[in-house]
C-alpha cells in the first residue's frame, strides 16, 4: 500500500493549472481538443497529465477509441478539482472586491455622544450603497479613540476636537452644541441661557471617567474657581438624562444626543452661553490615503467627499 503523501507536499506539488486541465479533459472527452483550447502542445498536455497521476499515485484517465474518460479514481478527483477551482474562483474575485474597497471590515472606535447621536443613521445610508462593507463599531472615551487610531486598533475615530492631537490626519465631521439638561420644575429651567458658572451652585451629574465632556466641566469650573460638585457620576449619555429626569440633577449633554434619548416633557434645554460648548466633531486616521480603500470609503462617507477612485 502506497503510503498517504504528507499535506504540505502535496499542497506545493499540485498545480491549479493542471487541475483545470483535467477538468477540460473530462469535460471535452479528449485531450487533443483541451490542448487546442488552452493553446498548449498536446505533448506538453500529456506530460502534465502524468505529473497529476504520479502524484496521486493512481490513474486518472482510460484511453478508448473516442478519447479519454475518467477512472473511478479520476471521478473522484475531478468531483474534488471543480470544488477547489469554483473556491479559487471566488477567492479571486472576493479579494478583487477587497482591493477595489467593495467589500471588506472597517474598525470604528467613537465616543458616546458621536454613537448616540449619529452613527446608526450613518451606518445605515452607508449600507445601502456598500452592502457587503461590514462595520464594527466601538463606543469608548474619546481619549481612547485616539489611543486606538495611534495603535492601529481603529481604521479610523470619531470624536471631539482636540489641541492636543497633532500626529493624526483629520477631517471635520460635525459641529455640535453642548447644553443644559434640567428638570421642568428647576430653578434654571425658565431662562433661555446660561453661563456654566452660574449652574455650579446646584447639584450636577457628571461622566465617569476620561469622558471630554467632564473634562471640558471639570477645566471650566477650576478656571472659575468653583467646586464642581457631582454627587453622582453615571457612564452614558442616556444614564445622565434618565438622572436629571429623575430630579437628582442637572447636566450638560450634547443636544442631539438630548433630543434623541430624553422624554421631552420631563426635560427643560437651556442654552450655555460657554465659547467652550460648541465643538467639532472630528473624524481621525494616521492617514486617509493609506487605511484601507473600505475605510476610506466610509470615512469619505461621513464628511460627505465624493467617491473619486476609492
Amino acid at each position: 500500500m502506497t503510503a498517504l503523501m504528507p499535506k504540505h507536499q502535496f499542497v506545493r506539488q499540485l498545480d491549479l493549472g493542471t487541475l483545470d486541465l483535467f477538468v477540460r479533459i473530462c469535460q471535452n472527452g479528449s485531450i487533443g481538443a483541451s490542448a487546442d483550447q488552452a493553446h498548449l502542445a498536446l505533448s506538453s498536455v500529456s506530460k502534465r497529465i502524468k505529473e497529476l497521476e504520479s502524484l496521486t499515485g493512481t490513474s486518472l484517465l482510460l484511453r478508448h477509441a473516442r478519447g479519454v474518460k475518467p477512472t473511478a479514481a479520476g471521478q473522484c478527483l475531478l468531483r474534488h478539482a471543480r470544488s477547489v477551482l469554483m473556491s479559487v474562483e471566488e477567492m479571486r474575485v472576493d479579494v478583487h472586491e477587497f482591493t477595489l474597497g467593495r467589500s471588506g471590515y472597517v474598525h470604528v472606535f467613537a465616543s458616546a455622544s458621536v454613537v448616540e447621536q449619529y452613527m446608526a443613521s450613518e451606518i445605515a445610508e452607508f449600507a445601502r450603497s456598500n452592502p457587503a462593507i461590514s462595520i464594527d463599531l466601538s463606543q469608548v472615551t474619546s481619549r481612547e479613540v485616539i489611543q486606538a487610531v495611534r495603535n492601529g486598533l481603529a481604521d479610523i475615530g470619531i470624536c471631539d476636537a482636540s489641541d492636543a492631537v497633532r500626529d493624526l490626519a483629520s477631517r471635520v465631521y460635525r459641529t455640535d452644541e453642548l447644553v443644559l439638561a434640567v428638570p421642568k420644575a428647576h430653578p434654571l429651567s425658565t431662562v433661555p441661557s446660561v453661563r456654566f458658572v452660574d449652574t455650579l451652585d446646584y447639584e450636577q451629574i457628571g461622566l465617569r471617567g476620561s469622558s471630554m465632556i467632564q473634562q471640558l466641566l471639570e477645566t471650566a469650573a477650576a478656571e472659575s474657581g468653583h467646586l464642581l460638585r457631582q454627587r453622582i457620576k453615571v457612564a452614558s449619555l442616556s444614564a445622565l438624562c434618565r438622572m436629571v429626569e429623575c430630579g437628582l440633577g442637572i447636566g450638560v449633554i450634547p443636544h442631539g444626543a438630548l433630543l434623541e434619548i430624553a422624554k421631552k416633557d420631563r426635560l427643560q434645554v437651556v442654552a450655555l452661553s460657554d465659547s467652550w460648548a460648541r465643538r467639532d466633531q472630528m473624524v481621525y486616521a494616521t492617514s486617509f490615503d493609506t487605511i484601507p480603500i473600505a475605510a476610506r470609503r466610509f470615512a469619505n462617507h461621513l464628511v460627505g467627499l465624493r467617491e473619486t477612485n476609492a
